[in-house]
């Protein structure tokens, strides 16, 4: 019985440590203006599914389904300049996240942008409030040091979660 509970413990510890946080924001006037729009994210399925959605119109081979479970989160950090009516053209800088399984910085359409697409990809987080500063580095700066999430631990928690609660109902009857 201890045994389950250490196991359950730990795996709920383990899970809540894994995901990534990056920064996020969005803008047309540079990176010091994005910066200050920036707010800090946790990646999960519905944001980058979302941001590359968002995406999709510049560069189709971002895939707004995950591409598989057990992903590893990176963050993104993009400028791209792009032509919208005649002679006239516009930047976006941008900063979020992604799954290290899309090829995020290829694929970007050479007629709808002018060159050069500015990106890169990291694995390093950044601190989140939300989920108690356990991502270290900022932005897509740094080494990369983490941010996997797993489907699988998280699913196996729970199981183990409530065959814990199954045996304690059972000794008490």
């Amino acid at each position: 019985m201890n045994l389950i509970s250490l196991l359950c413990f730990l795996l709920l510890i383990i899970h809540g440590a894994l995901p990534l946080s990056c920064n996020h924001c969005n803008d047309a006037s540079g990176w010091d203006s994005c910066a200050q729009k920036t707010h800090v994210a946790q990646c999960d399925y519905i944001l980058t599914g979302d941001l590359h959605r968002d995406l999709a119109n510049l560069n189709p081979t971002l895939p707004v389904i995950p591409p598989a479970l057990g992903l590893t989160w990176q963050c993104y950090e993009l400028a791209v300049q792009f032509t919208i009516s005649q002679g006239s053209s516009s930047r976006m800088y941008e900063r979020g996240c992604t799954y290290a399984e899309a090829d995020f910085c290829n694929g970007w359409d050479p007629v709808a942008l002018q060159p050069p697409v500015n990106c890169s990809v990291t694995f390093s987080g950044v601190t989140d409030v939300n989920d108690g500063g356990i991502d270290s580095g900022s932005g897509t700066e740094g080494v990369a040091n983490g941010g996997i999430v797993r489907i699988g631990p998280a699913i196996c928690g729970w199981v183990l979660m409530l065959f814990y609660f199954m045996i304690a109902k059972m000794q008490l009857l």
